[in-house]
């Protein structure tokens, strides 16, 4: 199952890069980065209200709050809160990932610094969605 995953997942990549391309692969100019760029709140994952219990084995992980950040020059970040919790208790902690992204349409491609990683994104209803695995990512300004 993982490995279909992934390759359902680099198939999806191809696609969208090879849309970025066609339309030009720069957006800069195109005034669709500009309405990309802001801040936005993280509201829902796979479409439930947080927060979010992640599926784990031991502690249980919920997702409590994110923000994801567009910059005008094609750079993110993005925050997530979770909360850990098992038999020591809970703890509180924040993560934050950087990189850059691209638009084409309403296509998204955000890679992210250090892994290389690159996950798909759509603007959906004013917002921005990121697929991540088996997992939606819904932000809202």
């Amino acid at each position: 199952m993982l490995m279909m995953r992934s390759i359902i997942r680099r198939a999806g990549l191809g696609t969208a890069l090879a849309t970025l391309v066609a339309c030009g692969g720069s957006d800069a100019g195109t005034g669709v980065r500009a309405s990309v760029t802001g801040t936005y709140q993280l509201a829902t994952v796979n479409s439930q209200p947080l927060p979010f219990t992640e599926q784990t084995s031991g502690a249980v992980v919920k997702v409590t709050d994110g923000t994801l950040v567009a910059r005008s020059d094609g750079t993110f970040s993005e925050t997530l809160g979770r909360s850990t919790t098992s038999g020591a208790g809970t703890v509180l902690s924040s993560t934050t990932a950087t990189g850059t992204y691209q638009v084409g349409n309403q296509v998204l491609v955000f890679t992210y610094s250090g892994t290389g990683e690159s996950l798909l994104g759509s603007l959906v209803n004013g917002g921005v969605l990121i697929q991540n695995g088996a997992n939606s990512f819904e932000y809202k300004r």
